[in-house]
């Protein structure tokens, strides 16, 4: 199951705590994120089985930084598949903080091999 986490993001004044609008938007947000990771079919996965971490900074960086984690190594995710998925989720994100000077997302592959766990109701194996 890919993780998806994206730093940078508090300091879009739309998003602050408390206001049900803020929040919905914020929830409409994550989901678009998700939804393009879903779109690149050859990663074989829904946008229920992605996780999107909006993350906490104390750094006043004028910059959104994403990492895409969690991808299971696979024949069929290539490089090229890679770059289609951080270019998705990137052009996304760059459009919506057109206000900012950087959108930057990197991809890291994993090997389960090198640890891993799950469990839990609706788990995916071999994310």
């Amino acid at each position: 199951m890919p993780v998806v986490t994206i730093h940078g993001f508090q300091y879009f004044g739309p998003f602050q705590k408390g206001k049900k609008d803020q929040r919905r938007a914020l929830a409409d947000f994550i989901k678009a994120i998700a939804q393009q990771v879903a779109s690149i079919k050859e990663l074989g996965i829904t946008e229920n089985e992605v996780t999107v971490i909006i993350a906490d900074s104390i750094n006043e960086v004028p910059d959104v930084i994403c990492f895409i984690d969690g991808l299971f190594e696979k024949p069929e995710r290539t490089g090229e598949v890679l770059e289609q998925l951080a270019s998705a989720v990137g052009s996304y994100m760059y459009g919506y903080f057109l206000h900012r000077k950087l959108v930057e997302v990197f991809v890291r592959s994993f090997n389960p091999i090198q640890g891993f766990f799950t469990k839990g109701k609706g788990g995916v194996d071999g994310a």
